[in-house]
């Protein structure tokens, strides 16, 4: 068999990123500056599909990317497990959440020249808003009259029961 006949489906993914399976690391091509944590992973996927690739032990998990009302979804987190590191030789950034399952690893392996930026956006909450200011909660507690309470409620309780039927009313669960 030829060279391209071998490496030739590799060669066509022309990924900027190559895998090295027995040794578990990950490699970045040189002229890449930026890359995301997606982009790492989405190599390995397609690398360990050709050939036998998946002998080797995987490289990653992951979470999030779920949807939710609106039409978004929610942050991807990108794992490193089974002892997978990134090898870094030149400065670059990365976007994304990425970490290293292994408490006692780094995610990646700085060679001389390597360094690393990480780059995440702001997660937003969206929070609904009440026609109710502080004030109004506070006065509406202070003007609960004491005798309305019995032996199975506590002052603790009654706020609690009032802070989620707040929560409640305006749209929080």
């Amino acid at each position: 068999m030829n060279m391209w006949g071998y490496w030739g489906n590799l060669w066509e993914i022309d990924d900027p990123i190559s895998i090295d399976g027995p040794n578990k690391q990950i490699f970045i091509d040189p002229q890449v500056t930026t890359i995301s944590a997606v982009e790492i992973y989405s190599a390995w996927v397609r690398w360990a599909g050709l050939y036998d690739q998946l002998k080797f032990a995987p490289a990653f998990r992951t979470s999030g990317g779920e949807e939710i009302p609106g039409g978004q979804y929610t942050g991807v987190f990108i794992f490193l497990i089974n002892g997978w590191q990134i090898v870094v030789d030149h400065n670059i950034t990365i976007e994304g959440i990425l970490y290293q399952e292994d408490p006692n690893l780094s995610p990646y392996i700085l060679l001389p020249g390597g360094g690393i930026t990480n780059k995440v956006a702001a997660l937003a909450f969206q929070y609904a808003q009440s026609s109710y200011s502080v004030t109004d909660i506070v006065n509406a507690v202070w003007a609960k009259n004491v005798a309305e309470l019995n032996d199975k409620t506590t002052i603790g309780g009654f706020l609690s029961k009032s802070v989620l039927t707040i929560s409640k009313f305006i749209g929080l669960k």
